[in-house]
């Protein structure tokens, strides 16, 4: 995904450098400006991908509270131990 998001800055920095020549701009002037503005999306792009993947990443977690009643392996909930009953004596 950063390779695309390098990619598609890129063609954007470089349509710009065009549109700048095209228009009969200063060679200096259009370089920089080109290059402050693939850089710009570059760094606008970047950061909407870290917060998406944060944000998945935080509503995927599991709570603390989820985590206390989620069943364990073999059936058995997760938290304290109920008491033992105790054994009936057999009548004979």
């Amino acid at each position: 995904m950063r390779a695309l998001i390098f990619h598609g800055s890129s063609v954007i920095g470089l349509l710009v450098l065009f549109n700048l020549l095209w228009n009969d701009a200063e060679i200096v002037r259009a370089v920089v400006t080109a290059f402050i503005t693939g850089l710009a999306v570059y760094i606008v792009l970047m950061v909407g991908f870290v917060m998406m993947q944060r944000l998945i990443a935080q509503a995927s977690a599991p709570t603390k509270e989820a985590a206390s009643t989620v069943p364990q392996a073999g059936g058995v909930r997760a938290g304290p131990a109920a008491p033992a009953k105790p054994e009936r004596a057999s009548a004979r």
